[in-house]
């Protein structure tokens, strides 16, 4: 080979290593203080979270850090939202823009995660948003991956901070990337917004943020959506046959849904549209059922596409008696090959803490010709439809939906039915403000007959 051609090759292989290069671009950070500016007691093994850009849509978040086991499992599903885990050991990666609007995100050993929206000091807008994430461990280190949707991002975003959390109180260990002045400060602060320092925010994003995604919008607005698109056991729909849902409040009056669904055109039920009718799971149909945190109440809402609507309340697997809980529900397009439907829910219908969430839609005969399809599809190892196996459930934020949520109080409708003797709240950790803040409205179904779905 001439020495032309060994030149010609170098200069290409330099370019294309150049390219590889700017087109994977990362940035380490290593956390080596606590959180008032002292040094770590385990400086040789700190916390390391490298930041790099996945693709137009994602950025990756990767962990490595030593493992204390303290405090234990939080025993949350796997790959799935926990609420509270910043009370956990957990490492913690924060983005800032110049409008104190920031998004949190948590990832624990254990390979559960959650994600905050947050607009304005510790003012949670929304919270529970899924991502992507595994981890893996041994005795003493632990590694993770987190995927994270770019539209998760405020616009502008142009600072960070970093912390790690291991131990349990008296022993809770709080670690900072950039931390406050020592004695600056009574107490740990992972809000302290004016402790964030800038960062190059194309590591992790091809094209710069400046308008709002959609997430942040509803989130700003109290607005969820829902996308039944999978058949019971995760087969994927066609999207002519996808059910969509919202739900929003207004004003804190109730519980507003709206339905987008393909028609099909089974019998009618034999009875007036626009009030309960026991049996409505037997026909055209769909669920909405809202779980509380610790699995034992349920409300289940079924709608049909000709204004035939059930309210049905659960604890465990136990119906309630007769409960006939009137609303207000009203649809349009019956002969047409989709339907829309708003119902109103009075808050007092809902089960205080609800933390979880499922929805399925429903058409055909019954038995196996029954087409049964699902928000949170079922596990591969199971054999039939089973609407209240809890564990197919995933988290739903009702932040900015249901005021009082968090409130631990029963409604009366439901303390008239079941055992509601309060329970604690869960702990909060130094930094970290209890999420919603609302008194709960207790409305009756009477109040419903005099609000309308706008």
């Amino acid at each position: 080979m001439s020495l032309v051609e060994c030149v010609k090759r170098w200069r290409l292989q330099l370019i294309v290593i150049l390219f590889i290069i700017s087109s994977t671009r990362a940035e380490e950070y290593r956390i080596l203080t606590t959180w008032d500016n002292r040094t770590i007691d385990h400086l040789d093994r700190p916390v390391v979270i490298r930041l790099e850009r996945h693709d137009e849509s994602a950025f990756k978040i990767s962990v490595d850090a030593p493992f204390f086991n303290d405090p234990p499992n939080p025993n949350g599903t796997v790959g799935e939202p926990f609420f509270t885990l910043w009370d956990y050991e957990v490492v913690e990666v924060f983005f800032l823009n110049d409008k104190n609007q920031y998004v949190e995100i948590e990832l624990c050993p254990w390979g559960q995660h959650i994600v905050l929206l947050l607009d304005g000091q510790r003012n949670t807008i929304r919270h529970s948003l899924f991502i992507e994430f595994t981890a893996t461990r041994n005795d003493t280190h632990w590694q993770g991956v987190a995927m994270i949707p770019v539209h998760f991002l405020p616009p502008n975003v142009g600072k960070m901070n970093a912390y790690a959390i291991h131990g349990s109180d008296p022993k809770r260990v709080y670690e900072s990337l950039y931390p406050v002045a020592f004695n600056s400060t009574a107490a740990a602060d992972f809000h302290n917004l004016a402790a964030f320092k800038p960062f190059n925010a194309s590591i992790i994003v091809e094209n710069a943020i400046d308008a709002y995604s959609d997430v942040w919008l509803d989130s700003f607005t109290g607005i969820r959506r829902l996308e039944i698109k999978h058949t019971w056991n995760g087969t994927l729909l066609d999207p002519q046959d996808a059910v969509e849902l919202q739900l929003e409040t207004k004003s804190g009056y109730g519980l507003f849904i709206k339905i987008n669904a393909p028609r099909y055109g089974d019998a009618l039920p034999p009875s007036p549209s626009g009030w309960p009718f026991d049996g409505l799971s037997s026909y055209e149909v769909i669920h909405l059922f809202l779980l509380v945190e610790n699995d034992t109440k349920t409300l289940e809402l079924q709608f049909g596409p000709t204004g035939h609507y059930a309210v049905i309340f659960w604890t465990n697997r136990t119906k309630l008696g007769d409960l006939q809980r009137e609303i207000t529900y009203k649809t349009n397009g019956f002969n047409s090959m989709f339907w829309e439907g708003e119902a109103f829910i009075p808050l007092a219908y809902l089960p205080a803490r609800v933390y979880k969430c499922n929805a399925h839609s429903a058409h055909g005969p019954q038995g196996n010709q029954r087409q049964i399809n699902s928000l949170y599809p079922a596990k591969s190892n199971e054999v039939r439809p089973d609407f209240q196996n809890y564990g197919n459930y995933k988290a739903i934020d009702m932040t900015m939906i249901y005021p009082g949520n968090d409130d631990v109080t029963c409604s009366d409708v439901w303390a008239d039915n079941v055992d509601c003797r309060p329970e604690p709240p869960p702990a909060s950790a130094a930094g970290h403000a209890p999420i919603g803040h609302y008194a709960l409205l207790s409305l009756t179904a009477f109040i419903s007959t005099f609000i309308m779905v706008a």
